[in-house]
């Protein structure tokens, strides 16, 4: 009988050390671009060929960047669902934001950001967006401003060039003739954990801010290239 649970504790010890996996324990301390959060962080994934990621730990010079928690299992390769999320633009780290006054004004551009913190560990409120699943033949989804409740839009007039305006406005009514331009598919791109947001009503307009890194940085949409500047991640804060 004692060979029989020797053997069993070395077979279960021998499937935890190949596990693919590993999740650092949840820290109040941990920081995402200085910026404290107790969000699991993910130190090595494997399995999806996930690379660069910074490790993070209760010391103050550490931190991690914020695409790191896109993930703590497995199902990473599970495509966005409905709920509440930082859209991070891939190459910088930096949010989506639709600023303050988007919460009175509609015609305002969203930019990219640093994340800004609250008390309750959270980024703040306009630099967190609420995904929609839209129903009909066209699917899609809309991306609302949690602060504003106004959603993203591109530039009805603008339709496949490139730096076509995004600001975020109020959702528009169901008899509209066609409101598509404030739907958006976001797709994933190969087998990783990156994103392309793209505009229902114009096939080929993407999320895009360009090469620029810089805080306040507008974003618009331009033709879809396979380019790192059009990728995001979607990290669920809710």
């Amino acid at each position: 009988m004692n060979k029989i649970l020797v053997l069993y504790l070395l077979t279960h010890l021998l499937y935890l050390s190949s596990f693919p996996l590993m999740v650092l324990h949840s820290d109040p301390k941990f920081s995402v671009m200085g910026i404290q959060t107790n969000i699991p962080v993910i130190a090595k994934q494997v399995r999806y060929g996930i690379s660069n990621y910074y490790l993070t730990d209760n010391r103050p010079d550490l931190y991690c960047k914020i695409p790191a928690l896109t993930t703590v299992s497995p199902l990473g390769n599970v495509d966005v669902t409905e709920g509440v999320y930082m859209i991070v633009h891939v190459p910088t780290g930096k949010l989506l934001d639709a600023g303050q006054a988007s919460a009175t004004t509609n015609g305002m551009q969203p930019v990219i950001h640093e994340g800004k913190m609250m008390q309750d560990n959270k980024v703040e409120i306009y630099q967190r967006w609420k995904v929609n699943r839209v129903g009909g033949i066209s699917g899609g989804y809309t991306i609302e401003n949690l602060q504003s409740g106004k959603v993203l839009e591109s530039d009805y007039l603008c339709m496949n060039e490139n730096g076509c305006k995004v600001t975020v406005r109020d959702r528009l009514a169901l008899f509209v003739p066609d409101r598509r331009n404030q739907e958006w598919y976001i797709e994933r791109i190969g087998k990783g954990l990156e994103f392309r947001i793209r505009n229902v009503l114009k096939a080929e307009q993407v999320l895009d801010p360009g090469a620029a890194s810089a805080n306040g940085t507008k974003v618009g949409t331009n033709k879809r290239r396979a380019i790192a500047s059009q990728q995001w991640r979607f990290v669920k804060v809710n």
